[in-house]
């Protein structure tokens, strides 16, 4: 029954797609998305407020910066970002949790709280649902700076581009090919 040969092939696609979305290399390529997010700083993402930078720098940088005014730091950052230099501050990365916990696969970790603050732990999330990939990160702050708010611009890190998606999905296929084929 031809019916009965289309079922049985769906059910193998099926069961394909399931454990190719298992791999860990699928959650490389993902993690490696994420993190070229935060390298590439959106792209798009809208630069930090001279205030920010000044509030969230070391102490010998904020010597450094309080000579300037904040048209000069703001140009400062543009130009270290044109040119390939090292800005005064990332976006999105004062202490390096979110980046991590949003990129690599199993991590768990904490920030070192500021003068008394309270410490942030926060854990990536990665789990296979069906054929759906969820993915994520725990921290309490992480879903504002992903979508936006008050006074919180959105800069959203948890997406993939379209590079990283052709990608992704040249990889699935062609290792849904393989394990197709080799069964």
């Amino acid at each position: 029954d031809w019916s009965s040969d289309v079922c049985s092939s769906d059910l193998k696609v099926q069961e394909a797609f399931r454990s190719v979305a298992k791999e860990k290399s699928v959650a490389a390529l993902i993690g490696q998305a994420i993190a070229d997010n935060f390298a590439q700083e959106g792209p798009g993402w809208e630069p930090l407020k001279a205030q920010t930078i000044r509030r969230s720098v070391s102490k010998k940088l904020r010597k450094e910066l309080a000579a300037m005014t904040d048209k000069q730091i703001l140009a400062a950052e543009s130009k270290a970002r044109q040119e390939g230099g090292i800005p005064f501050r990332r976006i999105l990365q004062r202490t390096g949790l979110l980046k991590k916990s949003a990129s690599m696969v199993g991590f768990s970790g904490t920030s070192t709280p500021k003068k008394g603050g309270p410490t942030v732990r926060g854990s990536n999330i990665y789990k296979v649902e069906n054929f759906t990939i969820v993915w994520g990160t725990n921290l309490p702050y992480a879903k504002v700076h992903n979508e936006g708010g008050k006074h919180i611009p959105k800069r959203e890190f948890l997406r993939l581009s379209t590079q990283w998606q052709n990608r992704l999905d040249e990889y699935v296929l062609n290792k849904v090919k393989t394990y197709i084929r080799s069964e």
